[in-house]
């Protein structure tokens, strides 16, 4: 398994937090060095507006 790379600054130091919201998969990465966030449902890159959107639906 290859390391995770920051796309912004190509640092290797991230943070990665793995969810279940509404049946998806939602993964948030972290930079430590640049602080960029970036979100995947289910493997394909996302938003968190569309995340949160998400889980609106599972308190609905």
């Amino acid at each position: 398994m290859s390391p995770m790379i920051c796309p912004n600054c190509r640092e290797s130091t991230l943070v990665e937090i793995r969810l279940t919201v509404s049946l998806h998969e939602v993964v948030l990465r972290s930079c430590s060095a640049c602080e960029s966030r970036w979100w995947h449902r289910d493997g394909e890159g996302s938003t968190v507006n569309e995340v949160m959107e998400l889980a609106a639906q599972t308190k609905r």
